[in-house]
């Protein structure tokens, strides 16, 4: 019985090309994911300090029963300073008790209206205390019950 023991050389030759076509595989494979990431990656808005944006109210919890009823972005907010690549320090109202550092997903670039009948009066800012808003009521004017829950209709 003989048993072919393989050259020193062969050996080497073996592993220089594995080592050659597991560098290709990561090559290709690093190209791949960078593609994919790119597909779903915007361009940065290029946002500056002083600047004035609208904050998205995705991640802010709110009391409103209906998403749908909600309002879709708070604001305007100034930009006070940018921390990295994609994230800013805003200038929050004092009531409001959360973080002021958000990302640039989040942020919308306040434009002015071109004509009259576009301008609308912003609609006041809640306080957000607990992380949930807080308005003041002036007066409440009905309710009705709706099983164990009231509502009350407030001005």
């Amino acid at each position: 019985m003989e048993i072919e023991i393989p050259s020193l050389e062969d050996l080497l030759k073996k592993m220089e090309t594995t080592r050659k076509e597991a560098k290709t595989a990561m090559e290709r494979t690093k190209e791949t994911i960078k593609r994919q990431y790119d597909k779903r990656t915007r361009q940065s808005q290029g946002l500056k300090t002083e600047e004035q944006v609208w904050l998205e109210a995705r991640n802010i919890q709110t009391n409103q029963p209906s998403k749908k009823l909600d309002q879709k972005r708070y604001g305007s907010f100034t930009i006070k300073k940018k921390i990295r690549q994609r994230t800013y320090r805003l200038k929050l109202l004092e009531e409001w008790a959360i973080h002021d550092v958000f990302n640039e997903d989040l942020l919308t670039c306040c434009k002015k209206a071109e004509f009259a009948s576009q301008h609308k009066d912003p609609a006041p800012l809640p306080d957000i205390i607990n992380e949930e808003e807080e308005y003041e009521v002036e007066e409440i004017r009905g309710h009705c019950k709706k099983g164990r829950d009231t509502q009350f209709l407030v001005h």
